[in-house]
């Protein structure tokens, strides 16, 4: 065998192989996030529970450089960016009841040999006041709700990093009563994924005839980069 042309073959072959799968190439990165909440329950150990004021709410959607928000009961809100998507929603069935619900969802997903990251988020926000008459002094509150959702994150050879992000918050006058946060967080050649199903109680001591802020927000986030 001719030895020159057997070098020549080896260096066809590698630079044919390094087009084809160059170290630089990029490749796949999708990241999605989806959270709601609902069976809100506010549950006082003796007296009677008073809502204030109706609910209300407010949506918020952020996708790449470009965002809405609304507020009102029923709000929504959407955004898209050059990779990504979300969208925000909260309702109240009745102003006066507990029939509350809020949902955030967020995407992104830069694909094949595309260089190029983006985000986004997506946030579902309810709020009001309420009181616990029947009595004097201090008294035990239970707050429940249920926070539902999913988080997917994918990534090949060449994607360089992708997260999702889901978290619910309930919190009276500004103090934490029901958290949940799930997070992914992966970088090249790895996937991960869940469903979400956090059934949350807490109780709280207040006191009776006192004015209280309630806020719940589902917030669901996604970022890749490939």
């Amino acid at each position: 065998m001719n030895k020159s042309f057997s070098a020549c073959t080896v260096l066809l072959t590698a630079v044919s192989l390094n087009l084809v799968h160059p170290a630089s190439a990029r490749a796949t990165a999708t990241a999605s996030s989806e959270l709601s909440f609902n069976n809100l329950s506010i549950t006082p150990s003796a007296g009677t529970l008073v809502l204030l004021t109706n609910w209300q709410g407010a949506a918020f959607a952020q996708a790449g450089v470009n965002n809405q928000y609304n507020s009102g009961t029923p709000s929504t809100a959407n955004a898209a960016g050059d990779y990504s998507l979300a969208q925000g929603g909260a309702a109240a069935l009745t102003p006066l009841g507990l029939s509350v619900n809020g949902s955030g969802s967020a995407s992104a997903n830069v694909p094949g040999q595309i260089t190029a990251s983006d985000d986004a988020a997506g946030r579902g926000s309810i709020f009001g006041s309420f009181m616990i008459t029947g009595g004097s002094g201090p008294v035990d509150v239970l707050f429940s709700a249920t926070a539902l959702g999913s988080l997917s994150v994918f990534t090949d050879t060449y994607g360089e990093s992708a997260q999702a992000e889901a978290t619910f918050a309930l919190e009276v006058s500004q103090n934490p009563a029901l958290f949940t946060d799930h997070i992914f967080t992966i970088g090249p050649s790895d996937s991960n994924s869940q469903m979400i199903s956090d059934p949350l109680t807490q109780a709280l001591t207040l006191n009776y005839n006192t004015a209280y802020p309630i806020w719940l927000e589902a917030d669901a986030e996604a970022m890749v980069s490939n």
